[in-house]
């Protein structure tokens, strides 16, 4: 399972990192996996800014002490500000803002400047006073897809055109809340742009991009969560007199045996319900059995030979509306039925990848979803009640 590498709010820790004071803060900055959060959503910390570029290129003491050459800022005039430290603004509106890039630990001041003139979108850190430059306030402005954003001359709608956008972004609480509505209100948004050209423009296309992606990821993650390969309750006898009595072998050469029966509510009865793989001298099957109020067994799958690293599990039903891309195809609107209940989790244990498939009772039957690799085209039939 992937780590979760939560962003990094805090600006001393950025500048301790860049700066040299403390290297291993670094690597907090890492994405190892995915974010929690796409960095570039507004968070507590960050403010929007909207200024022009006054000459003037202040150095940076804090940092340049770790590197060969000056770090330098530049001076902005503050047109517009919103969110976060917005009353820290001076009188006269001038702010340094200093720009980082790279990644990874290997953050870097850059050694490029901005036109002098030009108006520019920043979102931006303010520091803590003692790390001001020249006594202003000063903001650091760490890499990411929202961290400048030019003004051009062959675009003159671009501010309200990128106001717009942002005002569609998700929120973090919304995004931790489901990623899903954000991602798909982007989407819309492209739909609606009068000037289909616009989407072509940077940071558009790559944060819409951007967004699904990590919102697949997310929704993964969650789901991940939901998979269950052990029982909540106790194995009764009775489900093991059935397997018996359905012929399933136990014993050393068989993987798993009967006690990694799983319990659930897979089928649209009442009653107790587990699902469990039933290894046979050439074939295995993938068994629902419901012990009461009578006993059913039903195969929802079955393979020849006898490879049997595999293994059954269960998860609710939310489970593969978080897991299938169609979260977000068709505006989050499933193409397949929905289950029901539970769902019968099968994974195969002899690959290197995940390999996992579901299978769901339906009012047409039994379907089963590739969640990770293939599906199980030999149980697209109905499923065998006895």
């Amino acid at each position: 399972m992937n780590t979760v590498a939560p962003r990094v709010a805090s600006l001393v820790a950025l500048l301790a990192a860049l700066t040299g004071s403390g290297r291993a803060s670094a690597q907090s900055l890492c994405i190892e996996g995915y974010y929690e959060v796409p960095p570039y959503l507004l968070s507590d910390e960050d403010t929007r800014i909207v200024g022009t570029i006054l000459a003037g290129q202040p150095r940076d003491v804090a940092a340049s002490g770790s590197y060969h050459f000056l770090v330098r800022g530049q001076l902005v005039r503050v047109e517009e500000a919103e969110a976060a430290n917005v009353d820290r603004l001076p009188a006269d509106s001038v702010v340094v803002v200093v720009r980082w890039t790279g990644d990874c630990g290997r953050r870097r001041a850059k050694l490029d400047t901005l036109e002098v003139g030009t108006r520019q979108i920043f979102q931006a850190v303010l520091r803590p006073d003692s790390l001001w430059i020249d006594n202003r306030p000063t903001f650091d402005v760490p890499p990411g897809l929202l961290g400048v954003y030019p003004g051009t001359t062959y675009w003159p709608n671009y501010l309200d055109t990128f106001r717009e956008f942002l005002a569609e972004l998700p929120s973090p609480d919304e995004w931790r809340a489901d990623c899903r509505t954000g991602a798909i209100r982007i989407d819309r948004w492209f739909h609606r742009l009068s000037n289909r050209k616009t989407r072509y423009h940077y940071p558009f296309t790559a944060i819409r991009s951007s967004l699904r992606a990590m919102c697949e990821t997310e929704m993964k993650h969650r789901a991940r969560k939901l998979e269950r390969w052990e029982a909540t309750a106790p194995i009764p006898d009775d489900l093991r007199d059935v397997l018996w009595k359905e012929g399933c072998r136990e014993g050393s050469d068989v993987w798993g045996g009967w006690d990694t029966a799983v319990n659930g509510h897979f089928r649209d009865l009442p009653g107790d319900q587990w699902t469990v793989i039933c290894p046979r001298s050439d074939d295995w099957r993938l068994l629902i059995v419901q012990l009461s109020p009578s006993v059913q067994v039903v195969e929802v799958a079955r393979l020849a030979g006898n490879d049997w690293d595999w293994l059954a599990g269960a998860a609710p039903a939310e489970y593969l509306e978080l897991m299938t891309s169609e979260t977000l195809e068709g505006e989050g609107r499933w193409t397949l039925q929905r289950p029901r209940h539970d769902v019968v989790l099968l994974e195969y244990l002899g690959g290197v990848e995940d390999q996992i498939i579901a299978f769901y009772e339906t009012e047409s039957g039994w379907n089963n979803v590739g969640v990770y690799c293939c599906y199980w085209y030999e149980a697209e039939q109905a499923a065998d009640v006895q």
